[in-house]
């Protein structure tokens, strides 16, 4: 009797999944086998947040209730995974306002990039420059901050942030 154990190693070449550039093993887990609806811009639950979304933020691309909720964290420890918020922190003389969301902590090896920008208008965006700080963080993510700017560089409040997701080119 001999037994041979065949590990995976190329994550992007199962079948109807090949090429698309989300690892198979998330979409089998979480979409099935072949479900022509596990693509990088198909959004299965229909909760407005496309596949990569999902797996950038470390939520259900199958439930659509995972979809709406707010990333969450306590004392260090990511509570709940979910989209970018907003933080405000009263420091003295002070608020400390930051766009807040969670990145896989393969983000780098799974080639994700991941943008925080700023708007006065929803028209016009700035990306920040600043390095997000981790601030708390479970076994596959990490909560991260970004400074919120009072400001944008063309003198505008900035009223709204967005993060952006996409592959490395």
């Amino acid at each position: 009797t001999l037994t041979l154990n065949v590990l995976e190693s190329i994550p992007d070449n199962f079948r109807s999944y090949s090429g698309d550039r989300l690892p198979d093993p998330w979409q089998v887990e979480f979409l099935g086998i072949d479900n022509p609806l596990a693509g990088p811009t198909a959004d299965p639950d229909g909760d407005g947040f496309n596949n990569l979304l999902e797996f950038a933020f470390g939520t259900d691309p199958a439930g659509a209730a995972s979809g709406p909720g707010s990333v969450l964290y306590l004392g260090g420890i990511l509570t709940q995974r979910g989209q970018p918020t907003l933080s405000m922190e009263n420091i003295p003389n002070s608020v400390d306002f930051r766009a807040v969301f969670s990145r896989r902590r393969s983000y780098a090896a799974d080639q994700l990039i991941y943008q925080v920008q700023f708007s006065a208008d929803l028209a016009q965006w700035t990306t920040s420059t600043a390095t997000p700080t981790v601030i708390a963080s479970d076994a596959g993510y990490d909560v991260v901050s970004v400074p919120y700017p009072f400001f944008l560089s063309d003198g505008q409040k900035a009223r709204f942030f967005r993060v952006r997701v996409s592959f490395t080119p």
